[in-house]
C-alpha cells in the first residue's frame, strides 16, 4: 500500500516536514518526493539547486539502493502553498500483494551532455519509465500516471546549442518518452522535428518537468493492479484533461468518479479523503480563453506564471485548500490550451 502525505516548506531547503513523515528510515521500501517551491522557474532560477542540495543527503540512504527518487519544480504563484508530496511504501506493507495504489520508481544513468535535448533522450526516458513500471509490478496499461523529471543544461554548458537548455523541449522529450514506454505512441512516428512541435503526438498519462539541477532522468509511476482499485479503503488515482482553464466540470466529474461528493454549496463533504492534487495547464497559442483575449502574453510575467496562479485559484476554490502541486506547460501532454489533472483519493472503509 502506498502512503500519500503532504508536507509544508518554509523555504526551498526546508525538509523538516518530510523527515517527520518518513519516521523510521529502516521502514521505508520505496520513497518518491515531489516538491513544489517558490521560484521564477527560468533556467537561472537556482532555488532548485538549493532545494536539491538540501534534499539529496536526506535521501542518500535510499537513493544508493535505488529506492528513492525526487522530482523538484518551482513556481508557487497565486495561493499555492510551497511544499510537496511524499509517496511512501513501507517494508511491512507488502505493497505488491495488497489493494490500492502501486508505486514504481526509477533513475537512469546520467545523460551525456551531447544527448540532453536530443531525440536520443526520448529513448533514455522510455527505458526509465519501463524500469519504473517493472519496479511497481505494473503493466503499461495499468499505469494511470507517470511523473518525470528530464535534465536540461545550463546555458553556460551548451554554448551554440540553446535547445539543450530549453526546459520546454525537455518536458516534451519526457512526455514523448513516456508515451513510447506506455504504448501510446510508436517510436517510429517521432521524428526530430516533432519534439515540442507536433501536438497530435502526446501522452495522456504523463506529467513532465525539466531542469538543470540533475543529470539523470527520474521517473515515478502510479497505477492499480487489476481488481485492486475498487476494494474498500483502497487509495485510488484518476486523471482527466480539462479543455481549458475554465473547465471545472471535468475536474469535478473526476473527483466524483473517485468517490468524492460535493454539498449543495459546492464544497467537498469529506475533504480529508482527497490526498493529493496534481495539475498542469497551458495557454492557447494566442492566449485566448473561449474566444476572449487575456493578458497571458502581454504581461511582465511569464505565461507559465499566469497559468500557475490561475490554477491555484481554480483548484483552491474547488477543493477548499491551498496544498496542491500546480505547474505549467503541458507540452505533448494535453492539447494546446488544455491541461492535465490527477487526483489521489482515499476510498471509503
Amino acid at each position: 500500500m502506498t502512503e500519500v502525505h503532504w508536507f509544508d516548506m518554509a523555504h526551498p531547503a526546508d525538509y523538516a516536514g518530510l523527515q517527520a513523515l518518513i519516521g523510521d528510515p529502516d521502514s521505508v521500501a520505496r520513497l518518491a518526493v515531489l516538491v513544489k517551491t517558490e521560484g521564477h522557474t527560468a533556467t537561472n532560477d537556482f532555488a532548485r539547486q538549493l532545494s536539491r542540495t538540501a534534499l539529496d543527503p536526506l535521501l542518500a540512504p535510499w537513493t544508493v539502493a535505488g529506492r528513492a527518487v525526487a522530482v523538484l519544480a518551482n513556481g508557487c504563484e497565486g495561493v499555492a502553498t510551497p511544499g510537496g508530496y511524499a509517496l511512501i511504501e513501507r517494508r511491512s506493507a507488502r505493497a505488491h500483494d495488497g489493494p490500492g495504489l502501486r508505486l514504481g520508481i526509477a533513475r537512469s544513468a546520467a545523460l551525456p551532455p551531447a544527448v540532453v535535448g536530443e531525440p536520443e533522450a526520448i529513448d533514455a526516458v522510455a527505458a526509465c519509465v519501463s524500469a519504473a513500471c517493472a519496479d511497481a509490478g505494473l503493466a503499461a496499461d495499468q499505469v494511470a500516471l507517470a511523473i518525470l523529471k528530464c535534465p536540461t543544461l545550463l546555458a553556460s554548458r551548451c554554448a551554440g546549442s540553446p535547445h539543450r537548455s530549453d526546459q520546454h523541449r525537455g518536458r516534451a522529450i519526457a512526455a514523448l518518452g513516456a508515451a513510447v514506454a506506455l504504448g501510446e505512441i510508436d517510436r517510429a512516428r517521432i521524428g526530430p522535428d516533432a519534439i515540442a512541435n507536433d501536438p497530435t503526438l502526446r501522452s495522456a498519462k504523463a506529467m513532465t518537468f525539466a531542469g538543470p539541477e540533475q543529470e539523470a532522468v527520474e521517473a515515478v509511476v502510479l497505477g492499480h493492479a487489476n481488481g485492486t482499485n475498487g476494494r474498500p479503503g483502497a487509495v485510488r488515482l484518476g486523471v482527466c484533461h480539462p479543455r481549458d482553464m475554465l473547465d471545472t466540470a471535468s475536474i469535478r466529474r473526476l473527483a466524483m468518479s473517485l468517490g468524492l461528493r460535493f454539498d449543495e454549496a459546492g464544497e467537498l463533504t469529506e475533504p480529508k479523503r482527497l490526498l493529493a492534487v496534481f495539475s498542469k495547464a497551458g495557454p492557447t497559442p494566442d492566449g485566448r480563453v473561449r474566444g476572449a483575449r487575456t493578458g497571458v502574453f502581454t504581461s511582465a510575467y511569464s505565461p507559465d506564471s499566469h497559468m500557475r496562479a490561475a490554477q491555484s485559484g481554480l483548484l483552491g476554490g474547488l477543493f477548499g485548500s491551498t496544498r496542491f502541486f500546480v505547474s505549467g506547460d503541458p507540452v505533448q501532454q494535453a492539447p494546446p490550451g488544455g491541461g492535465v489533472v490527477a487526483l489521489i483519493v482515499k476510498g471509503q472503509p
